[in-house]
């Protein structure tokens, strides 16, 4: 199972209502086998940020679609990236029998 980084990082109390969206998107990645991870950063004064995987995400009416979207094309990106490291072992074992 893969492991989605869900960042949310706010700095007002009224912000943490975005909190219910993202675990809305955590029920589905959950149904998609993927496994998120929240992490939740509360900073006095910050300004209200979400991000997946590294990507930072815009917080609009959207966010549980934009959530799962961007964590599936980065699990599916990590999944090309194993392949290909995959790969190359082969071909460096392969060589080195030779």
């Amino acid at each position: 199972m893969r492991r989605v980084w869900i960042t949310i990082v706010y700095g007002e109390i009224f912000d943490a209502n975005v909190i219910n969206a993202v675990f809305a998107a955590a029920h589905d990645l959950r149904k998609l086998g993927l496994e998120p991870v929240i992490v939740q950063v509360y900073n006095p004064g910050s300004q209200l940020r979400i991000s997946v995987n590294g990507i930072y995400l815009n917080v609009d009416e959207n966010l549980v679609d934009e959530i799962v979207s961007t964590a599936l094309e980065t699990a599916s990106y990590e999944e090309v990236l194993d392949n290909i490291c995959f790969l190359k072992r082969k071909c460096v074992a392969s060589m080195e029998c030779n």
